[in-house]
């Protein structure tokens, strides 16, 4: 794909060579900015600790189009909730719960990682004020900090919607800099209902194809494990692609030459990417919204990368095994278990597939995160062919490792345990969570044998009914 004479990035050649029509060339923005408190509620000892943080909310007209958090190395940036002019809510529902990856609305423009802090690259240190000028045709945000400048604009384009340029000037440094993330709540949690974007497109260096794979977990995990190869050409972009309503979006990158680098967070679906200082130490960056003509295109010419098989245990719907391994076709999400001794067996009846394994089996990633204030159970059909098994869960605020460290687990949970002999049974555990929303950490446990599993779910309790429901991501 040729680079467009006006950007230099591929997609305005893409919206030139498609003839994408101007959807919203007819919509007069009107943007402000307020700030506005929200209230969350984190861990403590008991219950919850309320917090109050002041954001600064976007708004076109009377709706809302995106916000900027406090400052932060993980979430400074202006994030969009969505790019479409006509679909944006009018109010700024955030959870009441904890506000991080899991809970955003949207994607976000980070400011370029940059700062030489003589321990390494960092962010802009949170005590360095945003700058803002407000028109209304455009809101433009700076922060300033020795030398580095950092500038975010939004405006409103006719054929993509809403968008975000950046333009990150290098103050200092070494000649090298990770510039800003491609990121989006909705390319990987393991919950249905949170399923946002179905597939990640990127711009192999070197080629002039579109790479790239389905969101399911087993496939981040294949992209982090392949991020030695990875490298975006200079000009192209990471997307991610296939909403409910067929748009995607796009980070572009221009400037600094094909990445020296890029590194996939299988956690997350974060796209790090490192690239050469070019020599007018400015980098330019755009978070851009994909219309359909562009989202099908890309699809249609995508080159799917995956692993051979995907193996992994999904948590909301009934996990029989019986579709093991995955189509690389496929966005199905679920938990990635680490370094499992695993295999199938057919039942004794011949019609059903179980898992068999004969050491403990930990779910490796993503994090399961829980809804504030709900009631979830846990259940499967558990037998020990020797031996003792049993389902373990343990809920944490933040890190897993870090729980496991210092012994910060907020509750513990477990099944009951089942004997060699006692065949197949029905075991499961009910978690309530507090006012705040924590991670749960579960493991399937075996002792001093083989244990077999199957029909396995994770499920929110509604009204004495179970339901793979949840909060819905835009």
């Amino acid at each position: 794909m040729a680079l467009d004479e006006r950007t230099g990035d591929e997609i305005d050649s893409l919206v030139r060579m498609l003839g994408v029509p101007a959807r919203f060339g007819s919509h007069n923005p009107h943007f402000s900015v307020s700030e506005r408190e929200f209230t969350f509620n984190h861990a403590a000892q008991q219950g919850a600790s309320p917090t109050t943080e002041k954001l600064w909310v976007i708004y076109d007209h009377d709706r809302v189009v995106g916000y900027l958090k406090k400052a932060c190395e993980f979430a400074e940036g202006l994030r969009l909730i969505g790019f479409d002019p006509t679909n944006m809510p009018k109010a700024l529902n955030l959870p009441t719960g904890r506000l991080h990856h899991d809970t955003e609305l949207g994607p976000v423009m980070q400011s370029c990682k940059c700062y030489d802090s003589g321990e390494g690259l960092k962010s802009i240190p949170e005590e360095v004020p945003y700058e803002f000028e407000v028109a209304p045709s455009s809101v433009m945000v700076r922060r300033r900090y020795k030398g580095q400048v950092n500038t975010l604009v939004l405006s409103c384009d006719p054929v993509l919607g809403y968008t975000v340029e950046a333009e990150h000037t290098i103050g200092q440094g070494g000649e090298a800099v990770w510039v800003a993330k491609a990121m989006s709540p909705g390319t990987y949690e393991p919950w249905p209902q949170r399923i946002r974007y179905r597939r990640v497109a990127y711009t192999p260096a070197g080629t002039q194809e579109y790479r790239g794979f389905y969101t399911s977990n087993t496939s981040l995990a294949w992209a982090n494990a392949k991020q030695r190869q990875l490298s975006i050409r200079d000009g192209g972009f990471v997307a991610f692609l296939e909403d409910s309503r067929g748009w995607g979006c796009a980070f572009c990158r221009l400037g600094g030459g094909d990445s020296l680098r890029a590194k996939v967070c299988e956690a997350h679906n974060i796209w790090h990417q490192q690239v050469q200082v070019p020599e007018d130490r400015i980098i330019r960056q755009r978070l851009v919204g994909l219309p359909p003509e562009i989202n099908e295109y890309l699809c249609d010419r995508l080159v799917v990368e995956t692993p051979v098989d995907a193996r992994f245990v999904q948590i909301a719907l009934d996990e029989d095994f019986e579709s093991w391994p995955y189509p690389i076709t496929s966005s199905i999400r679920g938990i990635v278990l680490d370094r499992p001794k695993i295999s199938l067996r057919t039942n004794g009846d011949g019609t059903s597939t179980c898992l068999v394994f004969s050491s403990d089996l930990v779910s490796k990633y993503p994090q399961i995160g829980l809804e504030p204030g709900s009631h979830y159970r846990c259940r499967a059909r558990l037998m020990a062919e020797s031996g003792t098994a049993y389902i373990s869960g343990r809920t944490y605020e933040w890190s897993p490792r870090n729980a496991e460290k210092d012994g910060t687990w907020y509750r513990e949970y477990c099944t009951d345990s089942v004997k060699e002999g006692e065949g197949w049974r029905e075991v499961s555990f009910d978690v309530t969570t507090p006012a705040w929303d924590p991670f749960i950490d579960i493991r399937f446990h075996v002792e001093n044998g083989t244990a077999c599993l199957d029909s396995f779910a994770l499920k929110k309790v509604v009204a004495g009914s179970e339901s793979n429901g949840g909060r819905h991501i835009r």
